[in-house]
């Protein structure tokens, strides 16, 4: 979940990394409370409660004998995960993480102008 410069490419002990975040940010906070967190957001969005059970990896009791039916593949949990994702980043004010780039949509744009309007374009950058 979170990158860091390593073989792994991502941190696979983050208690080192938790405690330097509470420290810079003078505030305090585990791994539970971004857990809560995250399961507070997909409920505020409709996430339903067997996603939402496999996102957060929690086991199904023995009794509950429709979860035993309820199978979600990793590709289907990814568009539950990326609106999660892109509601807490509307709430920390950041740009969401789906989002397009803006050279991105520029690019998308560029291909979409016909031969001529590329070059009327070009040669308007260029005057």
């Amino acid at each position: 979940m979170f990158g860091a410069d390593n073989h792994h490419g991502r941190v696979v002990e983050p208690k080192k990394i938790i405690k330097q975040m509470n420290e810079r940010a003078d505030i305090s906070f585990t791994l539970h409370d971004l857990r809560r967190t995250f399961c507070s957001v997909a409920e505020t969005i409709g996430v339903g409660t067997y996603t939402l059970k496999r996102l957060l990896n929690h086991k199904t009791s023995r009794s509950d004998v429709t979860a035993g039916y309820t199978v979600l593949t990793a590709e289907e949990l990814r568009e539950p995960a990326d609106r999660i994702c892109k509601r807490l980043s509307e709430y920390a004010g950041v740009k969401s993480c789906s989002d397009e780039s803006s050279l991105g949509q520029l690019t998308k744009q560029l291909t979409s102008l016909c031969k001529e309007q590329r070059l009327e374009l070009m040669s308007a950058l260029l005057a």
